[in-house]
């Protein structure tokens, strides 16, 4: 396998930080749109090429300095989300070669790229047509992010880079109180959406998200999590439905589920909160 997807990889996560950091100082929240044939975040591709090569010394340092961005990036939660409401967005563009649509929902402006051979070009938000023209090939679809979108990645690929340099101690990373490598496992930010949950309650939401496989037509089990989670103290009680749906596309990119009052607190469902609240309960303590 060739190093391209580590120098993919590593370019991937220093374009982002680049411009996520830029976001917090402007104080404006943006979201991006990129046109692409190969896949962003190959993680499964990265954890092949570390199990079948040896990094020399360059790669090392490389990689070394990725992690840093990489934490420095999942530490970015706290001041993105203090970043002033935005104007939220529709857009849907589709490729009039294949047929193929994509669309997105969400809050932020609009910045739009085109990657190729490991390089990003910034497209003008004023050249929609050169955007759309570029789109028009086989292969070629778009693909929407955000911070909140990005987190999760970007924390997979600090795990697979600690594991792979076998770091050991967090002055390893950055001149601090040397920990070990479990210590620093349990360090790395998991995405909290604290507007949203009170304290870790994510997990107990992502976790039901996960078993429910939910999709655009999961409107019911969309409803049940978020009325029983709210009863339980684990989503704000200022957080309305409305709110709720609101946000979902920009945790799940793009996902758009529809309102309703229909309900139903089956045994299924009440068996995935319970465990889900396990979950919870354990990683709180």
């Amino acid at each position: 396998m060739s190093n391209n997807i580590l120098l993919k990889t590593i370019n991937e996560v220093r374009l982002f930080h680049k411009y996520i950091r830029a976001e917090i100082k402007r104080k404006e929240r943006y979201a991006y749109a990129i046109i692409h044939e190969v896949d962003f975040f190959e993680i499964s591709k990265l954890k092949c090429y570390f199990l079948e090569n040896e990094l020399n010394d360059y790669a090392k340092n490389e990689l070394l300095r990725t992690a840093r961005i990489c934490y420095e990036f999942l530490e970015f939660e706290d001041q993105y989300s203090n970043l002033p409401e935005a104007k939220g967005y529709f857009v849907e563009f589709e490729n009039e070669n294949n047929g193929s649509k994509f669309s997105s929902l969400g809050d932020g402006k609009l910045m739009y790229f085109f990657s190729i051979d490991n390089r990003f070009i910034r497209i003008n938000d004023n050249h929609l047509d050169e955007f759309k023209r570029l789109l028009n090939y086989d292969k070629r679809k778009v693909t929407f992010f955000n911070y909140l979108t990005l987190f999760n990645k970007i924390r997979e690929i600090l795990i697979v880079v600690i594991d792979k340099l076998d770091i050991q101690k967090e002055d390893e990373i950055f001149n601090a109180k040397p920990k070990n490598k479990m210590e620093i496992g349990n360090k790395i930010p998991k995405l909290k959406y604290n507007n949203i949950f009170e304290s870790n309650a994510f997990e107990v939401w992502q976790s039901m998200f996960d078993e429910f496989d939910i999709k655009e037509s999961s409107r019911s089990d969309v409803k049940f999590m978020f009325d029983v989670m709210q009863k339980d103290g684990l989503i704000h009680k200022t957080v309305k439905q409305k709110d709720f749906l609101d946000w979902l596309p920009t945790a799940h990119n793009g996902l758009i589920v529809g309102k309703t009052s229909n309900i139903s607190k089956t045994p299924r469902r009440m068996n995935a909160y319970n465990r889900a609240k396990e979950i919870y309960k354990k990683a709180d303590t």
